[in-house]
């Protein structure tokens, strides 16, 4: 089971792959926001629970692509992407 945790200082969130947790801002300026940020990240920790040991590798490895051609090696990750298009698509889900 994937533990959540409420904390001070992040924008959003972030995935912890290590510990397999979800660390979540502890304010959101809507309810929209919150739900996006914690569908976003758990799309990260089914990947992760999909591809094991194989998903920090890929991650890093979209991360190094984007920096390549010269881009945010976060915002351009194709793995961001995914996650950012799949919490849009399950939101409408809770709404």
């Amino acid at each position: 089971m994937i533990e959540v945790y409420i904390v001070e200082g992040l924008d959003y969130g972030s995935y912890n792959v290590i510990r397999d947790c979800i660390f979540l801002n502890e304010h959101y300026n809507s309810y929209d926001e919150f739900l996006l940020t914690l569908l976003h990240e758990i799309c990260h920790a089914l990947d992760n629970k999909r591809l094991g040991k194989k998903y920090l590798k890929k991650y890093n490895q979209a991360s190094e692509v984007a920096t390549h051609y010269g881009l945010n090696a976060h915002d351009h990750n194709k793995w961001e992407i995914k996650a950012e298009n799949w919490a849009i698509k399950e939101k409408n889900k809770w709404l």
